[in-house]
This record gives structure tokens, sequence and C-alpha cells, in this order.
């Protein structure tokens, strides 16, 4: 994976979702929350708090 020379921070109590479903399996808020933001740490950025940030 080719490194970006931005530095990309998501705030993860700064965002929302809804409730989905896909294929005819409904996924709760929370799950696609936690699997939105794993994606985001585990590709490009760091996934911090509001209080984190801000401090």
């Amino acid at each position: 994976m080719q490194q970006s020379r931005y530095k990309v921070k998501v705030i993860h109590d700064a965002c929302a979702t809804l409730d989905q479903e896909f294929n005819g399996i409904k996924v709760s808020a929370g799950h696609v929350h936690a699997t939105l933001m794993a994606a985001f740490e585990f590709a490009y950025a760091q996934v911090i708090s509001t209080e984190d940030y801000v401090s």
C-alpha cells in the first residue's frame, strides 16, 4: 500500500450512520459505524475522538 503524503484524521464520534441492510442481512448502525472506522484506520486514517482532537 502506498503511503499518502496527507495525514488524515477521522473523528469517530462526530460521524453517524443508520441501520443498513445488505443482501437480506440487517446490520445495526453500531456495527456499520465500527466496520467503517476499522476500515478507515486500516487503510489510511488515524481514527480519534473529539476529545483527543481538541486537546
